[in-house]
């Protein structure tokens, strides 16, 4: 995730969840999923995604829950996965990975079933099989997905900057509105009827600063890529972008290196990205061949059928609409 500091510089609206009905959206997939993996491991019993070979896909109960939700308001997605880290995330990556591995380590040693599921669902982990089958299940849903070069959330920005079909982000993760995104949808995986609405304009206009300035506002208060200035907090970054607009400017005022700013900084402005990706589309899931894929893979298929009933009624709705 990106530094919540970001979420004290972003302009922010709480709309209606009916207010995004229809929209044409790109999905960070990675940071949407772990949502509802987190959620499952936590709430649901472990034998109910367990496969024959004792493997736990956490996932293959999410996704069916999570995208009925785009079903059911037609809205069409694009999922984002991530590609190959860059080299200034490793730290924030192996952290993430020291944090996972705490948390199972104590479900053994947890003294009830309650404690038992809250590292159960700490230690839930993106793995290969998970990716795999989630990208199974997408396809029998006839959900569409694309992988980035590199971070999810800085492709999932670009296609809201360069498709004149995509209208927004979907993400919990602040980065986005970093990377440029020109709206973002924040808190799509609560049970709430309503979300989070972030537009880069907006903040940049309230702010009254540059696309640039935001970056290095933020590289001041700390990223995913960099621990930021100690003590320095958004609104003095702000007040000091505004006054030193340049990172050398800003070394001599605020006395501190600020390791790698330039190369952080590029990375948020012109970051690796892919101009190639499946079109948003009108799905048309097979409900029977996502049952019986799942049925394979050790789910307990009372736990997603609910969802798996919604979205095949939704999209047949949609279709009848449609016609």
């Amino acid at each position: 995730m990106g530094n919540s500091d970001i979420r004290d510089f972003a302009h922010i609206d709480e709309v209606d969840m009916s207010e995004i009905a229809g929209e044409k959206v790109a999905v960070d997939a990675s940071n949407w999923l772990y949502k509802y993996m987190t959620t499952t491991a936590r709430f649901t019993r472990t034998e109910a995604y367990t496969n024959d070979d004792g493997v736990e896909l956490t996932n293959l109960i999410g996704v069916p829950r999570g995208v009925r939700k785009y079903f059911q308001r037609n809205i069409q997605p694009v999922f984002v996965f991530d590609g190959k880290p860059h080299t200034l995330k490793s730290e924030e990556i192996k952290r993430r990975k020291e944090k996972r591995s705490s948390a199972s380590d104590k479900i053994e040693d947890a003294e009830d079933s309650v404690e038992k599921s809250k590292y159960e669902s700490r230690s839930q982990e993106l793995s290969n099989d998970v990716i795999s089958t989630t990208k199974k299940l997408l396809d029998l849903l006839d959900v569409p997905y694309t992988t980035a070069p590199q971070a999810a959330e800085s492709q999932a920005a670009y296609m809201t900057m360069e498709s004149d079909d995509i209208q927004s982000a979907v993400s919990d993760d602040y980065d986005t509105l970093v990377f440029g995104s020109e709206k973002t949808i924040r808190q799509f995986t609560t049970s709430s009827n309503s979300v989070e609405v972030m537009r880069i304009a907006e903040t940049l206009s309230d702010l009254e600063i540059s696309h640039e300035q935001l970056v290095l506002s933020t590289i001041l208060c700390g990223t995913d890529y960099n621990n930021g200035v100690s003590g320095i907090g958004p609104k003095t970054a702000v007040k000091i972008v505004r006054d030193n607009p340049t990172i050398d400017e800003i070394r001599e005022e605020t006395g501190e290196e600020i390791e790698r700013a330039e190369e952080i900084l590029d990375l948020y402005l012109d970051p690796t990205v892919s101009d190639d990706w499946p079109n948003p589309k009108v799905s048309n899931p097979d409900i029977e061949e996502a049952r019986e894929y799942l049925y394979d893979q050790g789910v307990d298929i009372s736990e997603v059928e609910t969802a798996l009933q919604d979205i095949g009624d939704s999209s047949s709705q949609t279709g009848l609409n449609n016609f």
